[in-house]
């Protein structure tokens, strides 16, 4: 049996682990499926156009690509640590839950319109999730637009 295997079949017999495990899935699972709703609520509803006199001096150049590069390896070289480490896998799947809480509750407070001349970040997965939509209105959170009101 590889070292892996026996890793998770030795904490998969600890109760508190399955616990955690089965509990942090359904957490992930709602917000999954909530995020949605969630963020096609936010599309609709007005928002404030922050002043930025930073952000009009830079220009705008379309990085989407390079973004989506980092993002996504560092999401297979977190996934390929957290199989090896368990207590990584549990540490990141509560921090990245804590992560989508947060964000959805600073979304519900500050409502924000995205600036003018905003290059949309097209992510080919989360299309799959949010339908053929552009989400512009998370940007407080992001940091897309810095919080200088």
């Amino acid at each position: 049996m590889s070292t892996t295997r026996h890793l998770w079949t030795n904490r998969w017999n600890s109760s508190i682990f399955r616990k955690s495990i089965f509990l942090a899935g359904t957490i992930l699972l709602l917000i999954v499926l909530g995020f949605p709703v969630f963020f096609s609520f936010v599309q609709q509803r007005e928002g404030r156009l922050l002043s930025d006199p930073l952000l009009r001096l830079i220009p705008a150049i379309n990085v989407s690509l390079w973004i989506f590069i980092v993002l996504y390896a560092t999401i297979v070289l977190a996934i390929t640590r957290m199989i090896k480490s368990l207590e990584l896998f549990l540490r990141l799947t509560w921090a990245y839950i804590f992560l989508c809480l947060t964000r959805l509750i600073t979304i519900s407070i500050v409502s924000l319109d995205p600036p003018e001349g905003l290059i949309d970040l097209v992510d080919p997965l989360t299309v799959i999730f949010y339908h053929a939509e552009n989400i512009t209105k998370d940007l407080f959170f992001s940091g897309h637009v810095p919080p200088c009101f």
